[in-house]
Parts: C-alpha cells; structure tokens; sequence
C-alpha cells in the first residue's frame, strides 16, 4: 500500500509543468496578423529563438491582439503589436518578456515588450 501511494505521489509530482519566463532582446523579423482564434491574433518571428528551456514553439512569440490569454485585452495585445512592428520597420531591438504560463497554439506569450533605444547619443 504504501508503495502504491509512493507511486502515486511521483507520477503526480512528475506531470506539473512549472512556467517559465525569459528576458529575451533581439529583432523582429516578421509581424504576422491572424484570424482571432489562430494564434492570437498576432505574432512575430524574433531573431533571437525563444530559450529551449521554455514548454513552447520556439522561432515565433505571440502578443495576443484577440486577447485569449486570461489577464491580457484586445488593446494591450494591439499596442504590442505596434512596439513590435515599429521595432521591425526601423530595424530597432526590443527587450520582452516572454512566458511559457500562457501558450496560444503550442507558442509562448510576450507579457511585456520595450523598444530600445538604439541611436548614437551626441
């Protein structure tokens, strides 16, 4: 009996997935618009790949303009999308914070994202 409640207690450990997040600076190499039930609404392809260490597809991040994920809206979704494709037309970088918690269709969620400032101060 009581290794069967061992087992039990290890298979159950042994299935929680723990979230995880990565600080990731890189560029944007495409912007992708969507249908609202695929992916988001939105995504991008980062020209740094997403840490192997994340539970998600790796070569693109969605910013989730359809607001799916719990805690993000339409609007915070679409500002994203508008760092992000700034950041791709000027050939900027920006710093985001991608996490696993949340996936749209097997691909990690961006919570945060910041334009860098990549001019030559005078």
């Amino acid at each position: 009996m009581k290794k069967l409640v061992a087992a039990i207690a290890f298979a159950s450990l042994s299935s929680i997935s723990f979230a995880g997040t990565q600080s990731l600076t890189t560029s944007i190499d495409q912007v992708y618009a969507t249908e609202e039930e695929r992916f988001g609404g939105c995504m991008v392809k980062t020209g740094t790949l997403v840490d192997r260490n994340l539970n998600c597809k790796r070569a693109y991040v969605s910013l989730d303009c359809a607001g799916v994920v719990d805690g993000n809206s339409k609007s915070e979704g679409q500002r994203k999308m508008d760092v992000a494709t700034l950041a791709m037309l000027t050939g900027g970088s920006v710093n985001m914070l991608v996490t696993d918690q949340a996936r749209v269709n097997g691909y990690c969620t961006v919570e945060r994202i910041r334009l860098l400032n990549t001019g030559s101060s005078s």
